[in-house]
């Protein structure tokens, strides 16, 4: 079926002189090769036994066999791979006992089903060629290809290395090997780059979660978030130092015009005056609804609150920093579904919110949690 194998240089590396029979037994414990295989019946085969056993045709067993494997490398060489399995599963099923047969049947069948990506049968193909054959080279050839192209790689090398004993000289058998160091060496870099990212990852945990702790904050939350509290994050600011600065999500909510901004990571150093000023540094849209709203909210006019644990409400000074306003002991000031939440009333009409708030129907709507990173 295929054109003879060139023969270059001796590999570098002494070899192993296991012979035919340990290797064989070997085969046996590689998941792929396990014993109970043997017993395996051939699906593909055994629907053709019937209906062989009705064929009129003449001959021995043998040359009946032989007819099918030749009809098998026709298919195979115009590259119909599924009619050569067929042919050669026939020619297998005649159980002619010609071990020269059936093992190039086998390895026929493999060379087919690593063509189709049928790794398994492919290996298992060649595991019975083997078991005919325990020097057939194109058997160990075929089975390490199917055992690289599932990156069963440790599998691959001993198929391969095992060959190289019987022909030392192999070029196939050598320059596979190649490939399979080189995959394998791609593999640990991408393993040990999967392993530092997974580190960095349980680093940045660490660290955020004993920052978060040493400081003793609040944490409550609501039974259905905003759409956007997926993408608020509490953060460090060197990620694995947690002694470095937190960033906090921050929304800012103008309750009497129902309309909100949000600041994804502001410093825990920086005040309320500061991060309310950041949203309206431009005048937003929503000023336009009303003539007065420029002057409703100008910085000057304007007074912070924020939810507490009980579901009520504190004014907090404008130069309050986010952390020390979350500091605070009594009451509770808590990170609500991960970002602090900052109430910007004017002054002028802070009655009209006050009046408004429904302390046990917040309270309703939130629960105490902890933070997890």
């Amino acid at each position: 079926m295929s054109a003879p194998v060139q023969r270059p240089d001796a590999p570098s590396e002494p070899l192993s002189t296991t012979n035919a029979d340990e290797f064989i037994e070997g085969l046996k414990k590689i998941p792929f090769f396990m014993t109970q295989l043997e017993d395996e019946p051939d699906s593909e085969g055994a629907t053709q036994i019937e209906a062989l056993k009705a064929l009129a045709y003449e001959g021995e067993p043998h040359e009946i066999a032989l007819n099918f494997k030749n009809h098998g490398n026709d298919c195979y060489r115009a590259k119909k791979y599924k009619d050569a399995v067929e042919y050669y599963t026939k020619a297998l099923a005649v159980k002619c006992g010609v071990a020269e047969i059936d093992a190039a049947c086998y390895n026929n069948r493999a060379a087919c089903n690593l063509e189709l990506k049928n790794y398994r049968r492919c290996i298992n193909d060649c595991k019975q060629a083997l078991m005919l054959d325990g020097s057939n080279v194109k058997a160990l050839y075929r089975s390490a290809k199917a055992y690289k192209a599932i990156d069963s790689l440790d599998e691959a090398r001993d198929c391969l290395v095992y060959g190289l004993t019987i022909d030392s000289e192999n070029g196939p058998l050598k320059s596979l090997l190649k490939e399979v160091e080189l995959r394998a060496a791609d593999l640990k870099k991408l393993e040990e780059m999967r392993r530092a990212k997974e580190e960095h990852k349980l680093a940045k945990q660490r660290a955020l979660n004993l920052a978060v702790e040493s400081r003793g904050w609040s944490f409550m939350a609501t039974d259905s978030p905003r759409d956007h509290s997926e993408m608020l994050e509490i953060k460090l600011d060197e990620e694995t130092n947690h002694l470095s600065t937190l960033l906090i999500p921050v929304i800012i909510l103008y309750p009497l015009e129902r309309e909100s901004d949000i600041i994804q990571s502001q410093p825990e150093d920086v005040d309320l005056l500061e991060t309310v000023s950041l949203a309206l540094q431009e005048a937003p849209p929503w000023f336009s609804k009303s003539p007065n709203h420029p002057a409703d909210y100008a910085l000057s006019n304007l007074s912070f609150y924020l939810q507490t644990s009980a579901g009520g409400l504190a004014k907090v000074g404008r130069k309050a920093t986010l952390a020390k306003a979350l500091d605070m002991k009594e009451p509770r000031l808590p990170l609500i579904d991960s970002a602090l939440r900052i109430y910007v009333v004017p002054k002028n009409r802070a009655n009209e919110f006050l009046g408004s708030w429904d302390k046990a129907y917040t309270l309703s709507q939130m629960r105490e949690t902890k933070f997890q990173a």
